[in-house]
């Protein structure tokens, strides 16, 4: 009947009424705001340039797919603004996510990418702000900027997706009005990326009465080539009264690069920052929530319960001048520490993914407790590391001043210390200068030291031996023409190394014990050119593999990266 069909029509347009708007791909500017004020699914179908502020009203929510293309601005103070009680929740549907939103800032005017007033919500693409003005951010969570009295707070929520600025990527930020009172402006990071050339989360609190300033990470990369985090508490000037804690800071999870700054000019209790993980290159000692730990590698995690039969890692205290218990290693045993006899290294451990090399207990920064046994350990720079090498405190003389048996460099700094090492089957492997911005670290004993190969600046001079006594036309002994050194011949290596360690060949006649060859007290040869005569020794084979003297002198440990 014709009743029914208009009861059907009118139930359609109902319908049609209560439906959230979708836009088609939009490609203009004009048609872009549009969409803005009505609200719904909007999907960008090119690249767009705009030439004023695109608003997103009171009340309306807005789903921004970039799907890939970019929207750009250039010397206006805000690209998007998004007023209180309004949603912008900005995604990128292509395969790359190459959808960007760019506003390229005036010099000497403040700007923002992303104004929000209300709330923004970014799950994936870019928000990019370029421009060399100090007061630029990428994104500005400030509400109430301009007076208006405000009921609801501003929040953005950064689910993921990438922020880049050429100043500051996030503000979070009070007005300087005093026209409201604790209307709140929150940051929540839960993964993505931040980039940022001056500090990556900036948190503000103006001079004037202010609301809650909140920032919590829980995931995610924060960079900032200042500061991965800034926050300056309320001046002396503002109304503190009302609020207790205007400002909360909580970092429970991501990773930072750059420094975490605090400053407050009120009251201590003005910014409370509460640290209970994540991974920083910055001390955040002071800041670290109650029940959690800083961790050798930076990394805040939950402090375990200890146990009778757990070790435990205690870290020096400057200020206390004491040990303080820093790290439980539960369920493990000093054994299950050391790093894998596999990997040829001498008393060294891995605790929580960060190696420490064992040292005399003057140049420890931490120890290892298990039962009534005492570890004392030194961090290493280097987290994949092989310690492979021993090594000890080598004299070298300058080249003027050599004699048979010394290591000689020429034009000698007496400033410079050398060392030299070994690596297991005793061989010569390397020789070392002190340097503290050397490529290497060896411990010399017991003690990390920075130094750099100089084993092409360091020289052994040998002795040059001949025929010394001649008995029926038979080498009995050999004479150094350069010292005097006098050495038993022997007529094979067998012969000469009996009870001995090595033999080395005197050219064509005959062998002599190694210690004879070297004299070396404490030291011991680098491998040299080879040189051969009828009637001087093989250089070349006096380095073979089988030398085996290991240093009496002190010894040290050389840090490489593991090969894998």
């Amino acid at each position: 009947t014709m009743k029914k069909f208009f009861s059907l029509v009118l139930a359609l347009v109902m319908a049609l009424s209560l439906t959230t708007v979708a836009w088609g791909a939009v490609t203009t500017a004009t048609d872009l705001q549009t969409a803005f004020t009505a609200g719904g699914d909007v999907v960008l179908g090119s690249d767009i340039t705009a030439t004023s502020t695109l608003t997103v009203p009171a009340g309306k929510t807005v789903n921004l797919d970039l799907a890939g293309y970019e929207l750009s601005a250039s010397g206006l103070q805000y690209l998007i603004s998004v007023a209180n009680t309004a949603t912008l929740n900005i995604s990128d549907s292509s395969a790359d996510e190459s959808g960007e939103i760019i506003l390229t800032s005036t010099p000497d005017t403040y700007s923002a990418t992303i104004y929000v007033e209300g709330n923004l919500n970014l799950y994936s693409g870019t928000i990019t702000m370029t421009g060399s003005q100090f007061i630029n951010y990428a994104v500005d969570v400030r509400p109430n900027a301009w007076g208006t009295a405000y009921t609801e707070g501003s929040v953005f929520h950064m689910y993921n997706g990438t922020l880049n600025s050429s100043e500051s990527a996030v503000r979070v930020s009070s007005s300087s009005s005093t026209s409201y009172t604790n209307v709140s402006a929150t940051f929540i990071m839960d993964d993505g990326v931040i980039n940022a050339v001056r500090d990556g989360v900036f948190v503000q609190a103006q001079e004037a009465t202010y609301p809650v300033l909140t920032v919590d990470i829980n995931g995610g990369e924060v960079s900032g080539g200042n500061n991965a985090l800034r926050v300056y508490g309320p001046a002396a000037t503002g109304s503190v009264g009302s609020v207790a804690d205007p400002i909360n800071v909580t970092l429970d999870g991501g990773e930072y690069e750059g420094a975490v700054v605090i400053k407050s000019t009120v009251t201590a209790d003005s910014v409370d920052v509460a640290v209970s993980g994540g991974s920083f290159d910055s001390d955040v000692s002071e800041f670290v929530a109650p029940g959690k730990q800083l961790l050798a590698n930076g990394t805040v995690v939950t402090t375990p319960a200890a146990s009778a039969t757990d070790p435990v890692l205690y870290k020096w205290d400057n200020a206390g001048a004491e040990w303080d218990a820093y790290f439980i290693a539960t369920g493990k045993t000093l054994d299950k520490l050391a790093q894998d006899s596999s990997d040829d290294c001498l008393p060294c451990y891995l605790i929580n993914g960060e190696y420490f090399v064992e040292v005399k207990e003057a140049a420890a920064t931490y120890k290892l407790v298990y039962g009534a046994k005492t570890v004392f350990l030194a961090p290493v720079a280097e987290k994949l590391v092989k310690y492979e090498d021993t090594a000890s405190v080598l004299t070298v003389v300058d080249a003027e001043d050599a004699e048979c048996g010394d290591y000689y460099v020429a034009n000698l700094d007496e400033d410079d210390v050398y060392y030299i090492s070994y690596n297991k089957k005793g061989e010569v492997d390397g020789i070392w200068v002190k340097d503290k911005n050397g490529s290497e670290q060896i411990l010399v004993n017991g003690k990390i030291v920075d130094a750099e190969d100089a084993s092409s600046d360091v020289t052994f001079m040998f002795h040059k031996f001949k025929g010394y006594d001649v008995v029926n036309k038979q080498y009995t002994t050999v004479k150094c023409e350069e010292c005097g050194k006098v050495a038993k011949l022997y007529a094979n290596a067998t012969a000469a190394t009996v009870g001995k360690k090595d033999a080395v060949k005197i050219g064509t006649l005959g062998w002599i014990t190694f210690a004879d060859y070297m004299d070396f007290g404490a030291n011991a040869p680098v491998v040299t050119d080879k040189v051969t005569s009828a009637e001087t020794f093989d250089a070349g084979i006096a380095m073979y593999v089988g030398m085996s003297v290991m240093a009496a002198a002190g010894s040290a440990v050389v840090l490489k990266k593991r090969e894998d």
